[in-house]
């Protein structure tokens, strides 16, 4: 029989999925189309952080440690460096 922890381990895993399709849905997509999915993605996201706040709260999730700020500024200098398009028009 499945359990609260169950259950909500189950719907956190399920809205990550969902956000990353609508994301993917979003890509492909254009105009009023990709403005929807980018919404309903941003409802995703939101629902997943309220369900991670309640999975907290209740012992059944431990996440990570936060990242040291020095951390923090070497991810996002890697990642500022390779971001951007590859191919400029």
């Amino acid at each position: 029989m499945i359990n609260d922890k169950d259950y909500a381990n189950l719907s956190l895993e399920m809205t990550k999925h969902q956000v990353e399709d609508f994301t993917r849905a979003a890509l492909e997509a254009s105009g009023n189309l990709r403005q929807a999915f980018l919404q309903i993605r941003n409802q995703c996201e939101q629902t997943q952080e309220r369900l991670a706040q309640l999975a907290i709260a209740r012992g059944w999730y431990k996440p990570a440690a936060q990242a040291s700020p020095q951390d923090v500024q070497s991810v996002a200098g890697a990642v500022g460096a390779g971001a951007g398009p590859a191919i400029r028009i």
